[in-house]
């Protein structure tokens, strides 16, 4: 099952993900929390296998991005508690999925938790906080302890892998510290197959679109010229 969760200023994003999913898989579930179902069901009334709610975890109306984010965190918590899945693929919404992923998934069979681990970028080492990538990750029912372990700590710890709780990246350095001190069986994903950003490789699985500004507005037009190929053996 794929999951993503969204805000109202998403929309656009998650309108693409979707139709981008069910490109390249025809039938896998899809699940999404959208804080305003109605405005999407024109655009998505033909995707088939696909359900909307509104989150069991509410934001405020004024959530600042951390408390979002936190937020988000604990409807992911719910969903992998008390949905019924082989595996659970969680995506951010702004993302493009160009390949099918059902081959990453079946290997799932021989892990717990999958995740993007990268010690550096092309800027650079890392910041600890960001070790592990928020933006996509996938578990078994047996991984669902890794996200119990990162919202224990969202809720108690005040300071994690140099991130103070209520700051930018709290919920990513939570789940960082969950993941890489796991004793699970975790895979760790190849970033350069399944998570591409600018410039953006064709061979990549998936393209993230996490910019600011006009930077990300080029994105998003970008992803949905793409999305029009994908699924038609083109551009791919």
């Amino acid at each position: 099952m794929y999951y993503t969760f969204c805000n109202e200023a998403y929309a656009p994003w998650l309108i693409v993900l979707l139709q981008s999913i069910r490109r390249v898989d025809r039938s896998t579930p899809i699940f999404a929390h959208f804080i305003d179902t109605a405005r999407l069901a024109p655009a998505l009334a033909d995707l088939a296998g696909l359900t909307i709610e509104k989150p069991s975890v509410m934001p405020s109306p004024n959530a600042s991005a951390p408390e979002f984010f936190e937020a988000r965190a604990e409807n992911v918590l719910l969903v992998a508690k008390q949905h019924e899945y082989d595996w659970l693929m969680v995506l951010d919404t702004d993302l493009l999925v160009r390949r099918p992923l059902k081959r990453l998934a079946k290997a799932m069979a021989l892990y717990d938790f999958g995740a993007v681990i990268r010690g550096s970028s092309s800027g650079g080492p890392l910041p600890a906080h960001l070790e592990v990538s928020a933006a996509f990750y996938i578990l078994t029912k047996g991984g669902v302890p890794v996200l119990d372990s990162a919202f224990q700590l969202m809720n108690s710890a005040g300071y994690v892998r140099g991130v103070r709780r209520g700051e930018w990246y709290w919920d990513q350095a939570c789940l960082t510290e969950s993941v890489l001190t796991s004793d699970l069986r975790i895979r760790t994903i190849p970033r350069e197959i399944y998570l591409a950003s600018r410039p953006y490789d064709r061979r990549a699985s998936l393209w993230n679109g996490n910019f600011s500004g006009e930077r990300k507005r080029a994105a998003l037009k970008l992803f949905q010229v793409e999305l029009k190929h994908l699924g038609k053996g083109k551009r791919q």
